[in-house]
């Protein structure tokens, strides 16, 4: 949105909302079970991440999920499997 603004609040003050990129599945369902998603749902938010990239002031990592970042396809999804 255009009008959107950034957040001012730091990665530390976030910590728990959401899943660190660095643990495993059961990380994930300990995070977004109490949010009421199954495994269902996490698979099908996760499936977000096959477009675009992530930013370091923002989850402490930085890069592109994906070597093709502007394609919605599978290749998240492949990635993580191997």
């Amino acid at each position: 949105r255009p009008d959107a603004k950034d957040s001012g609040e730091s990665v530390e003050s976030q910590v728990g909302r959401l899943p660190d990129g660095d643990k495993g599945v059961s990380h994930l369902r300990e995070v977004f079970a109490p949010k009421g998603f199954d495994d269902r749902d996490i698979v099908a938010l996760s499936g977000g991440h096959t477009v675009g990239g992530c930013k370091q002031q923002r989850s402490g990592f930085d890069g592109l999920w994906t070597e093709a970042p502007l394609v919605f396809d599978n290749s998240y999804f492949t990635d993580l499997l191997e």
